[in-house]
């Protein structure tokens, strides 16, 4: 029998909205998982439908933008899941949600144990996946290396710019 993808690990889900990330974490053979998210409608949601063990969740109602540079100095995780909603459709408005990832990342990567993984997500339209992949990368830096992309399923089919817009990113940070 194969030993759970991530038996054991320590699990940061930011912007965990209804928690399902943290319970198909948990279903991976997570330890604990700490999930982040400023709706108390939504963990009050994760908690009754997408915990299994509540031994293993503490669900944070904060704003993630505020907690994440205040969370406790020398924690560190296994994996940190960096997925917040759509910060804008606005054009306008996309050096500033591009400042807010920066800010994300900068505080987010600490928080990645050598050898552990951060997740970065992004769903908003109006940033191109080039944009988007160039600001995580440069903002995690030398010390992560990308390994998997994820792109649009093929019943998602991408037909103009917008419509690619969920992307992620697997960045490993390095031992």
């Amino acid at each position: 029998m194969r030993a759970a993808p991530l038996a054991g690990a320590r699990v940061l889900n930011l912007f965990s909205y209804s928690g399902m990330l943290g319970k198909a974490a948990e279903l991976a053979g997570a330890a604990y998982v700490v999930q982040v998210d400023g709706s108390e409608r939504a963990l009050a949601f994760a908690k009754a439908h997408h915990i299994g063990d509540p031994a293993k969740h503490e669900l944070v109602h904060a704003d993630v933008f505020t907690w994440l540079p205040s969370h406790a100095p020398g924690t560190s995780y296994d994996l940190v899941i960096v997925d917040p909603p759509a910060m804008t459709s606005n054009k306008q408005q996309v050096p500033a949600v591009l400042a807010g990832y920066k800010k994300l990342y900068r505080a987010a990567a600490p928080l990645v144990r050598p050898g552990g993984v951060l997740v970065a997500a992004c769903c908003t339209s109006r940033i191109e996946r080039a944009q988007f992949d160039k600001v995580v990368a440069e903002t995690l830096g030398p010390g992560f290396e990308r390994e998997t992309v994820i792109t649009p399923e093929i019943d998602h089919p991408v037909g103009f710019p917008q419509a690619d817009y969920l992307k992620i990113g697997w960045y490993r940070k390095r031992a």
